[in-house]
C-alpha cells in the first residue's frame, strides 16, 4: 500500500496519539512496559502487536474519535482489516 503525504500527515497523527497513551500509562503505573519503536509504525503495522493493553486500545480509539472527530465501532480493532495502520488511515478518510 502505497501512502499520500496525507496520509503520513495522518499516520503522524495516530503514532503521536500512541506514544501519548503509552507514556501516560507507564507514569500511572510506575513501571516501563515493553518498549514500542514509534519510528518503525507504518502503514503495515497492526496495532495488536504494539504492547497496548485493552484499556490502551480504547483509550486509543476515543483520542481517534475526538481527533478526526468520526464515531469508530468499538470493535475496530478486532477486526482484521482495521487493525493494520494503513486500513484505519483509509477507513478515516473513507467515513469523513
Amino acid at each position: 500500500m502505497n501512502i499520500d503525504s496525507d496520509d503520513k500527515h495522518i499516520l503522524e497523527k495516530l503514532k503521536q496519539m500512541m506514544k501519548d497513551i503509552k507514556y501516560a500509562r507507564e507514569r500511572i503505573s510506575k513501571k516501563s512496559q515493553q518498549a514500542v519503536d514509534f519510528e518503525a509504525i507504518d502503514e503495515k503495522t497492526d496495532v495488536r502487536e504494539l504492547d497496548m493493553d485493552s484499556l490502551d486500545l480504547m483509550e486509543y480509539l476515543l483520542a481517534i474519535e475526538e481527533q478526526f472527530g468520526q464515531e469508530i465501532p468499538d470493535k475496530v480493532f478486532e477486526d482484521n482489516e482495521l487493525a493494520i495502520i494503513g486500513n484505519l488511515i483509509k477507513y478515516l478518510k473513507d467515513h469523513k
